[in-house]
C-alpha cells in the first residue's frame, strides 16, 4: 500500500514540475485508463476494476468532444458473471488551473451495454469531473469521476435468472478512472502575444503589443491623455495635458459658466449669470457694469458711469457730468440743458 502512495505522490510531482500543452483547436487526445465501477446498489453486482480507452479533439479553444469505451468483467450476488462495456460521447469543457494543469468539466450522452448471465442494452446520460496534469508537450495524466445515469432500466423487470436483482427502474453507476493521454498536435505552452501571460492561460491571446495586461492576459483600461480618467470612461479623451479635468475626463469648469478654470479669469461667477470669452460676467457697453446690473446698457464709450451703469451726475442735476457745464449746482437748483441753474429773463440773475 505504502509502495503506491509513494508512486501516485510521485506521478503527481512530476506532472506538476512540468509544463502542459495548450488545449488548442485540432488537439486530439487519446488515452487508455484504470477505471473502478460502483454498480447501483439495487443489482447486488461486485464493484469491480476495469479498463478503458478513449480519443477525443479540441473543436474550439479548451473544449472537447470526446468518446470512451471501458470494460469491467463482475459478477451478481449468486456467483454469475456479468460483463457491462458502456460507451460514452461528451463536451468536456477543460477550465486552466495553471500553466501546468485544468479542471475537467463533462456531460453527454451513455449507452450502457450489461452481456452475459444479465443482458441489458439501454441509454442514458453521464457526466465527468477530473483533472489533467501536464507531463511535457505530448503526455498527461488524467484522473476522473463519473456518473451514469440510466432512467429506464431493465432491471425494473426483475429478471429471474439473475438472483438478487432488484426492482428499480433507474439505475446510477459511479466510476473513478486514472490513466494517461498522448496530445497530438499540441505545441509547447508559450506566448503568442508577448504579453507575459502564456497561451494556456491567456483569455485575449492576440493583445496589441505593448498593452499591459491583467493576471488573464487582457489590456487593462487605458488613460490615453493622460487626465487620471479611463479612456472608456472619459467623455473628453483629447484632453490637453496638465490640464484639470472632473469626473467625467473634461477640463474643470467649477462655476459652471461654460468657461473651463484654465481658461476662466472670473472663476466664482454666480450661476447663470451671462460671461463671456474669458469667463467674465458680460458688459457689452464696456462701461465696466456688468450686463446683468446695467440700467443704461448702451452708454457710449468712455463715459464715466455709477453703480447702475447709467451716465454719472454728481450734483444729481439730472445732466450728465460729460455735458454738465456746471457741475456743482445746489440741490433743488433747477438747470437747463447744460446744468446750470436757469436765468429764464437772461438778467444774469438765476431763478432761485
Amino acid at each position: 500500500m505504502r509502495a503506491r502512495t509513494g508512486l501516485f505522490t510521485t506521478l503527481l510531482l512530476l506532472a506538476w514540475g512540468t509544463p502542459s500543452s495548450a488545449q488548442r483547436p485540432g488537439t486530439l487526445e487519446i488515452g487508455a485508463f484504470g477505471l473502478f465501477t460502483k454498480f447501483e446498489s439495487k443489482l447486488n453486482f461486485d464493484d469491480r476494476l476495469g479498463v478503458g480507452g478513449r480519443v477525443g479533439v479540441f473543436v474550439v479553444r479548451n473544449l472537447a468532444v470526446e468518446a470512451d469505451v471501458t470494460y469491467t468483467r463482475t459478477e451478481s450476488r449468486g456467483n454469475l458473471e456479468l460483463r457491462r462495456t458502456p460507451i460514452h460521447a461528451r463536451l468536456i469543457y477543460n477550465f486552466p488551473a495553471s500553466e501546468r494543469a485544468a479542471v475537467l468539466v463533462g456531460a453527454g450522452y451513455v449507452r450502457n451495454i450489461f452481456r452475459a448471465n444479465y443482458r441489458e442494452t439501454r441509454s442514458g446520460v453521464g457526466g465527468l469531473l477530473g483533472v489533467r496534469f501536464g507531463l511535457g508537450d505530448r503526455f498527461a495524466l488524467r484522473l476522473d469521476a463519473t456518473g451514469d445515469y440510466i432512467p429506464t432500466a431493465e432491471s425494473k423487470f426483475v429478471p429471474p435468472q439473475v438472483p438478487g436483482v432488484e426492482k428499480k427502474k433507474s439505475n446510477l453507476h459511479l466510476g473513478g478512472q486514472a490513466g494517461l493521454s498522448l496530445l497530438l498536435g499540441a505545441r509547447r505552452d508559450g506566448d503568442r502575444d508577448g504579453d507575459g501571460v502564456r497561451n494556456s492561460m491567456d483569455a485575449c491571446p492576440d493583445t496589441p503589443a505593448g498593452d499591459a495586461v491583467d493576471a488573464r492576459g487582457c489590456s487593462l483600461p487605458k488613460d490615453a491623455d493622460g487626465d487620471g480618467v479611463m479612456d472608456p470612461n472619459d467623455r473628453c479623451p483629447n484632453t490637453p495635458a496638465g490640464t484639470p479635468v472632473d469626473a467625467r475626463g473634461c477640463p474643470r469648469d467649477s462655476d459652471g459658466d461654460g468657461v473651463t478654470d484654465a481658461s476662466d479669469k472670473c472663476p466664482n461667477t454666480p450661476a447663470g449669470t451671462a460671461v463671456d470669452a474669458n469667463g467674465c460676467p458680460k458688459d457689452a457697453d464696456g462701461d465696466g457694469v456688468a450686463d446683468a446690473n446695467d440700467k443704461c446698457p448702451n452708454t457710449p464709450a468712455g463715459t464715466a458711469v455709477d453703480a447702475t451703469g447709467c451716465p454719472s451726475d454728481a450734483d444729481r442735476d439730472g445732466v450728465s457730468d460729460a455735458n454738465d457745464v456746471c457741475p456743482g449746482t445746489p440741490a433743488g437748483t433747477r438747470v437747463d440743458r447744460y446744468g446750470c441753474a436757469l436765468d429764464s429773463d437772461g438778467d444774469g440773475v438765476t431763478d432761485d
